[in-house]
C-alpha cells in the first residue's frame, strides 16, 4: 500500500496500480488512523 498524506490523502495498492486510488480529506484520514490504532490496543 502506498499513502501520500497532505490536505488530501491518497491511498493506492502498489500491486494493482491500475485500480486507481482512494482520496480522503485530512480530518477523515486522521479519524481512520485513530480508529485503527484503538482497534489494535
Amino acid at each position: 500500500m502506498e499513502v501520500s498524506e497532505g490536505p488530501v490523502t491518497g491511498v493506492r495498492d502498489t500491486k494493482n496500480r491500475e485500480l486507481g486510488a482512494l482520496f480522503f480529506a485530512a480530518d477523515e484520514w486522521r479519524a481512520f488512523l485513530g480508529t485503527a490504532r484503538d482497534d489494535l490496543r
